[in-house]
């Protein structure tokens, strides 16, 4: 209907780009990601809101590859995008969002914890401080803070944010696995194996449940457990 060179084709390959790298193929989600965002820069031009998104989708796939220079590059051309944006409106929240866990990636983690913040800030004054946005960005910070060894901290904003994606999508949600490992392991090291244990078993039940087939998620899950089996035989 459209043939083969319209913004829509270039959306579509973005959805499919995302799609490929939950199932863990991120050669044909670069390949995809960059196709549908090509597409779109060259039909629609820089200072394009779908623009804007195709280039976060780009820059995500780079961050799953640990491609983090080119990922900034990409999010950069997607903040050039959301000129024509209120600098605080959502869209802004995700790139700043992304742009805290690919500095947290390059050890920027004082850079990633400003971006971060920004974000929190953003989302809060639009959704309020309940809202499951908030969960996810709350989760994003604990996630540095555990990084600058900030441990208390760190599982204080982790249970939040848990708290407040379990309100949203109740304990079964899918995208409370991955905070559930993470906490787990913030536990670990902090020699709190039981804790460790029991919200890594909880990610883990939660995959099984959802039948899940996240490869980036359940490795993570996986690592997490194996850290776990090793510490308790130290003991």
């Amino acid at each position: 209907h459209f043939g083969t060179t319209h913004p829509e084709i270039g959306r579509t390959k973005s959805n499919q780009a995302e799609a490929a790298m939950q199932l863990g193929e991120y050669e044909r989600a670069m390949r995809l990601a960059l196709e549908g965002h090509t597409m779109r820069r060259q039909l629609l031009g820089v200072k394009n809101l779908n623009v804007h998104h195709s280039a976060q989708i780009a820059a995500l796939v780079r961050y799953h590859r640990g491609e983090y220079e080119r990922a900034m590059v990409l999010l950069e051309e997607g903040l050039i995008s959301s000129t024509l944006l209120s600098k605080t409106h959502f869209t802004v929240a995700y790139n700043l969002n992304l742009r805290a866990d690919v500095l947290l990636a390059m050890g920027e983690t004082s850079e990633a914890l400003r971006n971060a913040k920004q974000a929190l800030a953003i989302l809060e004054t639009r959704f309020g401080k309940s809202h499951l946005e908030v969960g996810y960005m709350l989760n994003t910070i604990a996630k540095i803070k555990a990084e600058r060894e900030n441990h208390p901290e760190s599982i204080r904003l982790y249970q939040r944010g848990i708290e407040i994606l379990t309100t949203h999508q109740s304990s079964n949600g899918f995208f409370l696995a991955l905070p559930h490992a993470e906490l787990g392991d913030v536990f670990l090291q902090t020699g709190d194996k039981k804790r460790a244990r029991h919200h890594i078993d909880e990610a883990d039940r939660i995959l099984t449940m959802q039948k899940s087939k996240a490869i980036p998620t359940i490795a993570f899950v996986q690592y997490g457990r194996a850290k776990l089996n090793l510490a308790e035989k130290r003991d």
